[in-house]
């Protein structure tokens, strides 16, 4: 049985679940909420509890960090808001084909860490499907594999003008024209636990959620996001919340200094399949208030 088989077969029956609080002292309000998307009845809604509860008592106590470059703990949501999203952009064929991707003649080079592989796995999630909008059969499909680059995504449109066949993704957004689009953005996992990878961090950041979509050049792969939820780690241990803070980097260097991997993917936002990722040396800058 293949790790398509194992998914298709996790999501067959799906529950959305979301809880979430807030925490007001005096001028401060803190929103947090956890959610999962669940297959096997009944719910765990203790596990989602506790998990919500211990966001909100690493919170209790503020802690800073100084402006310049620190290894940077994405949580999967996070990965998905500053990360996936820019992958998202530079592997669509519509770029390749107006030459505005920088992978655009790079198929087939190396240009990662090995341990970073990239596909799509439109079977499984909510937005699970078997067809495009133009009728195309989709498929699971990698595009970077082991830090190399394999292919783009196409729909019927730019896989014409670029000589080659669709790929299944032409997908509608509202009445408009199918475009290439991509269905549940997957990134495999790797071998390291949340708390081994937060263990190992001797001074840095943890990113959980940004405000926005972030101010970036998505077509050079640069992402800038200031932190909506953020904690400060220092010798393995969370101190506190971290505020007026915000993490910059590039995609193509970040994950050529990479640290490592969690083991453990989380369904985002409908879209992504993504694990947590620890990121070496991206720049950090915070504001005094």
């Amino acid at each position: 049985m293949t790790n398509t088989d194992v998914f298709a077969q996790r999501f067959n029956r799906l529950v959305n679940v979301n809880i979430s609080g807030n925490l007001v002292r005096n001028e401060d309000f803190l929103q947090i909420s956890t959610s999962d998307i669940i297959s096997e009845l009944p719910l765990d809604i203790n596990k989602l509890l506790e998990k919500l509860i211990q966001k909100y008592q690493w919170a209790e106590n503020s802690a800073k960090i100084t402006t310049g470059n620190f290894p940077v703990f994405f949580t999967p949501t996070a990965v998905g808001k500053a990360i996936a999203r820019l992958f998202k952009t530079v592997l669509s064929g519509q770029l390749v084909v107006q030459k505005a991707s920088p992978l655009t003649h790079k198929v087939g080079e190396t240009m990662f860490d090995p341990r970073f592989t990239l596909f799509e796995d439109p079977n499984i999630g909510p937005d699970a499907c078997s067809f495009d909008d133009e009728g195309i059969p989709t498929t699971v499909k990698t595009f970077i594999e082991a830090g190399t680059l394999k292919s783009f995504y196409w729909d019927q449109q730019w896989a014409a003008r670029g000589g080659c066949k669709s790929t299944g993704n032409g997908f509608r957004d509202g009445l408009s024209q199918p475009t290439p689009s991509l269905v549940n953005l997957s990134i495999s996992p790797g071998k390291a636990s949340e708390k081994e990878l937060i263990s190992n961090i001797k001074e840095g950041l943890i990113v959980d959620r940004v405000l926005g979509g972030g101010q970036s050049n998505q077509l050079a792969g640069e992402f800038s996001v200031n932190l909506d939820l953020g904690y400060k780690v220092e010798k393995g241990e969370i101190t506190g919340r971290v505020k007026n803070t915000m993490v910059a980097g590039n995609v193509f260097e970040a994950f050529q200094n990479l640290v490592d991997i969690g083991n453990f993917p989380e369904l985002v936002g409908n879209s992504y399949y993504l694990p947590c990722i620890v990121f070496q040396n991206l720049g950090v800058a915070t504001r005094e208030v």
